[in-house]
């Protein structure tokens, strides 16, 4: 996907523009906040009954393309255009399954924020404020 890149250096310019200690604060704090988005995701899809997969389907359309002969002419030939459409789609999940890979994610969450805890004291101990 060619967008891809372009869609990433505003944020790659971004990380760039943190300060060391906010980019060690990040660090710190990325498994916690990880942790917390998944309990949030297992959260949503318990209430909703199902989750939502993203899933990606390829469609191919005939149109007319506009090419020039040797001679510098325009001239058209049919093609065909082949676009990725991404959508999401709901899917059945074990609620019970579910209830307990939210028990075990919420059981993690102290340790995690103890780790974070830490990370965030190194860092600030690192990189003093001033």
């Amino acid at each position: 996907m060619r967008l891809a890149p372009l869609v990433l250096l505003p944020l790659t310019a971004l990380a760039a523009c943190a300060t060391p200690l906010e980019q060690c604060l990040s660090n710190a704090t990325g498994d916690l906040r990880a942790l917390d988005r998944r309990i949030d995701v297992t959260e949503r899809n318990i209430a909703r009954g199902y989750r939502i997969v993203e899933v990606s389907d390829i469609e191919r359309t005939r149109t007319q393309c506009v090419e020039f002969d040797d001679d510098g002419e325009p001239y058209t030939r049919s093609c065909t255009e082949t676009t990725r459409i991404r959508r999401e789609e709901p899917v059945a999940i074990d609620a019970t399954e579910e209830r307990r890979r939210l028990s075990e994610l919420r059981a993690q969450v102290s340790q995690a924020q103890a780790r974070a805890d830490a990370g965030v004291q190194a860092c600030r101990a690192t990189y003093p404020a001033g």
